[in-house]
């Protein structure tokens, strides 16, 4: 494991605590009982921002980069399997509320994010959780670093995707709990 995916996952782990627990429909069992195949993920995103400068990504950018990001990580995970297109493959969609702050100009602070993540099967929901309020946090002393390029407002349309990467890693730890 790289130390980008360590981190990832502690991050994962400490925002994981802000999520209530999956709420399940009658039939799930049989899908909660075995290995974890996820055939589809759209995320929809609702972005609240004060402005919208030039170079920041868009609702449907953060949409698309979230799910890619969700994608690779899936593809990389070890307990949950990937495979588009899987015969028996669940899916997942993910209704994200994404809240982009500005700190000096047009640097942005840490976002805040909050929303439901939901697994069916077919036209069967079989599960949902939702997340409350929180903020990404990248683990240790990177953490640190990004808090102080926030605090000189350093922090800008170039590292959102980071932000993004680390949400997509609590969704993706989410899904684990299925």
């Amino acid at each position: 494991m790289n130390i980008k995916a360590a981190l990832l996952a502690v991050a994962a782990m400490l925002l994981a605590g802000c999520a209530s627990t999956f709420q399940y429909s009658s039939g799930s069992e049989e899908y909660r009982n075995k290995p974890l195949v996820i055939s589809s993920v759209k995320v929809e995103v609702r972005l609240d921002s004060a402005k919208q400068p030039k170079g920041y990504l868009t609702e449907a950018e953060i949409a698309e980069t979230v799910r890619a990001d969700m994608i690779r990580l899936l593809q990389e995970h070890d307990a949950i399997t990937y495979a588009e297109n899987a015969a028996d493959g669940l899916s997942t969609t993910v209704k994200l509320n994404y809240f982009r702050k500005f700190s000096y100009g047009d640097a942005i602070a840490k976002p805040e994010f909050s929303g439901s993540i939901y697994v069916d099967h077919g036209s069967k929901r079989l599960g949902s959780r939702s997340f409350a309020k929180a903020t990404t946090k990248f683990g240790g002393f990177t953490d640190a670093m990004v808090n102080a390029e926030v605090a000189v407002g350093k922090w800008d349309h170039e590292d959102e995707p980071r932000d993004l990467e680390v949400i997509a890693s609590v969704l993706v730890s989410d899904l684990e709990d299925f």
